[in-house]
């Protein structure tokens, strides 16, 4: 995996995300851009189970509400991860931006000790699946360290 903010390659061990306030734009600092650079193997082993635990459990939500409320996988028919990886690649990078932020942040960045973090990502914005890659990007913010 390859982090970049702003235009330098950053270790994912400086980076983490912001559980509290995912989102949301902080006033008093400048947003950085990023961009996750992950292969085809690192996506899938980032999201795939909770991809897959998700749509169990919108197949049984849609149940409930008679399909009402569907987010698009009643309409392909529920697919497994590699089918929707495959087939309808646009679909999964929403349910992920939308839903599984928090399990694809939680992998893609460090969950180690918070001494080391210099950034934290505040949003995923586009995910894009290449042929041999997949590219998340989105904003970012500069933690600033209390001067004690």
């Amino acid at each position: 995996m390859e982090c970049r903010l702003g235009n330098s390659i950053v270790s994912k061990d400086l980076i983490t995300f912001r559980d509290m306030g995912y989102g949301q734009k902080l006033m008093d600092r400048e947003a950085i851009h990023y961009d996750l650079f992950l292969s085809h193997d690192e996506f899938k082993g980032a999201v795939e189970d909770s991809y897959n635990k998700f749509v169990d459990e919108t197949k049984e939500d849609d149940k409930l509400t008679n399909y009402l409320d569907s987010i698009g996988l009643y309409e392909i028919g529920y697919p497994d991860f590699n089918n929707i990886f495959k087939d309808h690649k646009e679909l999964l990078g929403e349910i992920i931006k939308d839903y599984l932020y928090q399990q694809l942040l939680e992998k893609c960045t460090s969950q180690s000790s918070s001494v080391n973090w210099q950034f934290a990502i505040n949003t995923i914005d586009q995910i894009i699946i290449y042929s041999d890659h997949v590219r998340i990007s989105g904003e970012a913010y500069e933690i600033l360290k209390s001067l004690s």
